[in-house]
């Protein structure tokens, strides 16, 4: 249910709203409760509601951008975790998590195109071997979005190296296009590969630069200004022997927030890149794409 504040600050918002433009709308539905906002804020937040393991008795929030655009929308959870997800509902009735939601502040963040209904699920997941707490946070965003799974029951060995076929086969699912049912098995990595095959990504070494590079290829290698470069060079004292592509990785990475290199002012581009650091910057990567 929608507690009193929630439908009170909802209805504050609409009321702000009104005095706006109100070309594009966003509705959003929960129990009994409906509210329009204007979509020129960055975000909108839900009323709260609380996330359930289980997912018969998850609650329901439909979303709706009546104009047919696209907005970044949080919905807001009274107990969320990095492991709470929204759920969207595919043809058949059935709900498929929502790989690249990013983790707000009051819960969940996603893009929502039109009108989609969601569930929100606390898909967390507990393992024994991870302690540090940015480890903690990269191993229950990436299992709970279903981007990695365990290496055992309980286990999630965070400092195991990566090699490509893993970096390729997240990122292919965090783009939404090869679940973990299609990769899993003796064959794991083959949907990964052919995923990477038809976006024109390659890579024949596997690095934390290689690690980096990768993402900013998946973000469309977006500009990078020289003065970008260089406050990156001033960063770090490891970047001399970096190709102009890969220092733009860097460079975009630490602009974004998404690295701040592995201490002593190193980047550590040659190091061996590990399961925890690959979900951390998938993480990371994931609330820069819901902040545009």
């Amino acid at each position: 249910t929608v507690s009193a504040k929630a439908v009170a600050d909802a209805a504050a918002a609409v009321e702000a709203a009104a005095s706006e433009s109100s070309t594009d709308t966003i509705t959003i539905t929960e129990a009994e409760a409906t509210v329009t906002v204007n979509t020129e804020a960055i975000a909108y937040t839900t009323p709260e509601v609380t996330a359930t393991a289980d997912e018969s008795k998850a609650p329901a929030v439909t979303v709706n951008v009546a104009s047919g655009e696209t907005a970044t929308v949080q919905i807001a959870v009274t107990n969320n975790t990095v492991g709470t997800v929204v759920k969207v509902k595919q043809e058949d009735g059935t709900y498929k998590v929502v790989n690249n939601c990013a983790v707000g502040e009051e819960g969940p963040v996603v893009s929502v195109t039109g009108k989609s209904e969601y569930i929100v699920v606390d898909n967390s997941k507990e393992f024994s071997d991870v302690k540090a707490d940015w480890e903690k946070d990269a191993a229950a965003f990436v299992s709970s979005r279903e981007l990695m799974i365990g290496t055992g029951e309980t286990t999630f060995s965070p400092s195991e190296a990566i090699n490509v076929d893993t970096m390729f086969t997240v990122l292919s699912r965090f783009d939404g296009s090869v679940s973990v049912e299609e990769s899993k098995g003796s064959n794991w990595a083959n949907a990964g590969q052919t995923w990477a095959e038809d976006k024109g990504f390659s890579a024949d070494k596997m690095d934390r630069t290689t690690m980096f590079s990768a993402l900013y290829q998946y973000a469309g290698s977006p500009e990078v200004t020289a003065a970008e470069k260089d406050a990156a060079r001033a960063q770090f004292s490891d970047l001399a022997d970096l190709s102009d592509a890969d220092l733009a990785a860097v460079a975009f990475a630490l602009k974004s927030g998404i690295t701040n290199g592995v201490g002593g002012g190193r980047f550590g581009g040659n190091e061996n890149a590990n399961r925890a650091q690959l979900g951390a910057i998938v993480m990371r990567y994931a609330n820069v794409l819901m902040s545009k």
